[in-house]
């Protein structure tokens, strides 16, 4: 786990990447993963409101001694205002297959 508070420019950047639907990229042993940095949601007022996604859960398929696939999923999506403390984490599932 990684925990943060967000100042001004950090939160401002985080807005604008969840708006314009930013996705990162990377790899566990040479196979890709994709994963979304946040989502939009409407508020009770019907604005649009920017959350940050906090945990991420990896599963890896393997067979004995290989990586066979790997997934991705975004949970626990948090608001982005600036001087919030936000815990960032990651949990990862070994998941063995023939």
């Amino acid at each position: 786990t990684c925990t943060t508070v967000l100042i001004k420019e950090d939160a401002n950047e985080f807005r604008r990447a969840v708006k314009a639907n930013y996705w990162y990229n990377m790899y566990i042993d040479d196979l890709p993963i994709w994963g979304m940095v946040g989502n939009l949601t409407v508020n009770a007022d019907g604005e649009l409101v920017p959350l940050l996604f906090t945990h991420r859960v990896v599963d890896i398929g393997y067979n004995k001694n290989r990586i066979i696939e790997v997934n991705l999923t975004s949970q626990n999506p948090q608001p982005i205002e600036e001087g919030v403390e936000l815990t960032h984490s990651v949990s990862v599932n070994w998941v063995p297959t023939d």
